[in-house]
Parts: structure tokens; C-alpha cells; sequence
């Protein structure tokens, strides 16, 4: 049988952003420059490497269709890969099928070959070098990243500590996906808080913040982040100063001796005078507060004998009359004369014969006022 010449060629369709390219196995240029390709394929070049690209849900997959010159004169195609385990040829419609789906694996580093053969003659084939690359591209927007924290002390009772944090959507940026970056850290001298990184640590130290897809987690950018530590304010102890203190009086009082100023008899009264001193002792408790933090503390009452107050006035009294202080005697009361006597005798008349006994004689022993009675 006579060998038959076929130009042949591979129209290519592109699913997502993958891309399939074969070698020419023309003899040159020329050749391949003149064969006629259907409307809307991508007319092939010699040496065109193609790329699967992920997608957001695989690895990547593409249609190629092997088109024969004169069309129809071949329609048996065999398609094989170099490594299935990379990239895997899937017909569509039958075994032989002049189109097929290349689907890769998953990611790989290398080149893989596909090759489409005809059936019918088997020196007629097409070799492709196939490569995978990722559409997810994770850029870092700073090169390294500083985050103070600030110590600022009140004195030892009380401080405030700063923690700087920054926003992630202001370190890294993702094109070509869905579904964003999650984000680690080497250690945990920096934290997440909510969609920030915040610095955690009181020393000076260091971390590494990385970034990965949530599609691919081979695709992933890291920056540096460094803690920087310092203190300031007063550290080293309490500075007290006075504030404000309660105060409380305690009155005391004493007396002089009274003075007679006329002196009352047994029918008038007298009157006297006398010095009242009233003093007042002052304790107070003070208060101290400290200047930085306010911590504060209480003196407890002392006597403060500055604030001490007197005062001396004059008292009066009046003296009551005393009434008489009388003596009780017996007495013989004489009727002829109406005169009391000390005995039966009367004193006025001599006589006895008119006298009894029976009433009372009251002397005053103070101013010798006398009753009878």
C-alpha cells in the first residue's frame, strides 16, 4: 500500500484559563504556517510550551481536538500520557475519540508529554510538553512589618500596656480567588485578633506571619514581624502627697473657784461669779494620694494641737437667802401679861399665878430673830 502524506493539526478549546499547545512535527515552519485551521482556534506555533492553571476547584483541565487535513480522512486518535499520575487523557465520546480532555492530577514542577497518534497510522502523531502553573498569586504589600508595644508604668500598683496591631488586608493581597488566605504564625510572640495581627509579647523578639489560599495551600507569601519593647513613666515606687483630712473636735470644760460678791443673809439673797473654760482638742486624719497611679493610704487620728481652741467666759449665780436658823426652847406663857417667859415667873409681872407651860421659844441662831409659838 502507498504511504499517503497527511498534514494534520490540533485545534485547541480552553476551559477557565488552561491552555494546551502541541509541537508541529512539520518539517518547517512553512508547512505548519499553510495548513488551514478552522474559525476561532488559536493557530499553533512550533515550540509553544501550554500551561494547565488551577481553577477554584481543581487543578485544572483542558479540550483539545485533533484535526486532520483532509478533515475526515483520519478519525481514530490514540491519546497517551507520559505520567498519569500528573495529567490524565480523558476521550470524549468514545475511546478514540478525535477530542479529549487532559485533566491534571494535581500540581507538579516538571513537564509532562501527551501524545495524540492515529490509530489507522501510527507515524503520524503530535507531542506536547504540558506544565502546570497556579492563577493564585499572593503578594505581600510590605516587605516586613514593626509593631511596638508600649509599657507605660503609674508606679508599681498600676500600668497600661499598648499592644500595636495592623490590619491584615493591609499586608497581603490574593488575585485569582474565591475564597481568600487564612493566615499562621511561627510563634506566638504575635496573635490574630478578629482580622488584625497584634503584637502579644513584653520583650523585643520576632515572628513570621504567613499567608496561604484557602483553594491551594501550596500557594502562599510570608513577611518578617518584629516586636519592638520599651517602658516609660515611673517604675520604681509610690510618690504620696497630701490630699485632703477629716477632722473631729473633742470639748473639754473646767471651772474656777466661785467668788462671793455679796454675801446672802437669813431674809436677802447674795449673788457669787465664777471663770468657765471651754476647750476644744483638734484630731485629724489625713490622707495621701499617690501623684502617679492614686493609690492611697490613711494617717490614722492623731492630736493636732495647733487647731486647739479656748474659750473663757464668766459665770453668775445667785445665792439664796439662807432663812433663819432657828433654836426651840420651852416657855411659860403668862395671860395677864402676853408674854412668854423661860419659866414660871413671869418676867413682866412677877407673878405665877397667870403663867403655863406649853409654848415654844424660836431663836435664830444666825441673826437672833426669836417666835414663840
Amino acid at each position: 500500500m502507498k504511504k499517503r502524506e497527511y498534514k494534520k493539526i490540533l485545534i485547541l478549546s480552553s476551559i477557565g484559563y488552561l491552555i494546551f499547545s502541541f509541537c508541529s512535527p512539520f518539517k518547517n515552519q512553512n508547512e505548519l504556517d499553510h495548513c488551514c485551521l478552522e474559525e476561532n482556534h488559536e493557530v499553533l506555533k512550533v515550540g509553544k510550551r501550554l500551561f494547565f492553571n488551577n481553577d477554584n476547584s481543581n487543578y485544572g483541565e483542558i479540550i483539545v481536538e485533533a484535526n486532520y487535513l483532509p478533515v475526515g480522512s483520519i478519525t481514530d486518535t490514540i491519546w497517551t500520557t507520559s505520567n498519569d499520575s500528573k495529567v490524565t487523557v480523558n476521550p470524549i465520546g468514545n475511546e478514540y475519540s478525535n477530542i479529549c480532555k487532559l485533566i491534571a492530577v494535581n500540581r507538579f514542577n516538571d513537564e509532562v508529554i501527551i501524545t495524540a497518534k492515529s490509530k489507522m497510522y501510527s507515524d503520524i502523531k503530535y507531542e506536547s510538553k504540558v506544565s502546570w502553573r497556579s492563577n493564585l498569586i499572593i503578594t505581600p504589600l510590605v516587605s516586613s512589618l514593626t509593631l511596638s508595644v508600649t509599657k507605660t508604668y503609674n508606679c508599681p500598683a498600676s500600668y497600661s500596656t499598648n499592644y500595636m496591631s495592623k490590619a491584615l488586608s493591609q499586608l497581603f493581597t490574593i488575585d485569582g480567588s474565591t475564597q481568600g488566605m487564612s493566615y499562621s504564625l511561627s510563634n506566638s510572640n504575635v496573635i490574630i485578633s478578629g482580622s488584625d495581627v497584634k503584637a502579644n509579647s513584653l520583650s523585643n523578639c520576632t515572628c513570621i506571619l504567613t499567608a496561604t489560599s484557602l483553594e491551594d495551600s501550596s500557594i502562599s507569601s510570608s513577611i518578617p514581624i518584629t516586636i519592638s519593647y520599651s517602658e516609660n513613666g515611673n517604675s520604681t515606687s509610690h510618690s504620696y502627697q497630701y490630699s485632703t483630712c477629716t477632722t473631729r473636735y473633742e470639748s473639754s470644760t473646767s471651772y474656777d473657784s466661785w467668788v462671793i460678791d455679796s454675801a446672802a443673809s437669813c431674809t436677802t439673797s447674795g449673788s457669787k461669779h465664777r471663770s468657765k473654760t471651754v476647750t476644744k482638742l483638734r484630731y485629724d486624719n489625713d490622707k495621701y494620694v499617690c501623684k502617679f497611679c492614686g493609690d492611697y493610704y490613711w494617717t490614722g487620728e492623731y492630736h493636732y494641737s495647733k487647731g486647739d481652741t479656748s474659750t473663757t467666759t464668766t459665770e453668775t449665780s445667785t445665792i439664796s437667802a439662807l432663812g433663819h436658823n432657828y433654836a426651840v426652847y420651852g416657855a411659860y406663857y403668862c395671860a395677864r401679861c402676853d408674854n412668854y417667859c423661860p419659866n414660871d415667873t413671869c418676867d413682866e409681872c412677877g407673878k405665877t399665878d397667870e403663867t403655863t407651860y406649853g409654848m415654844f421659844k424660836h431663836v435664830c441662831q444666825r441673826c437672833g430673830y426669836v417666835y414663840y409659838g
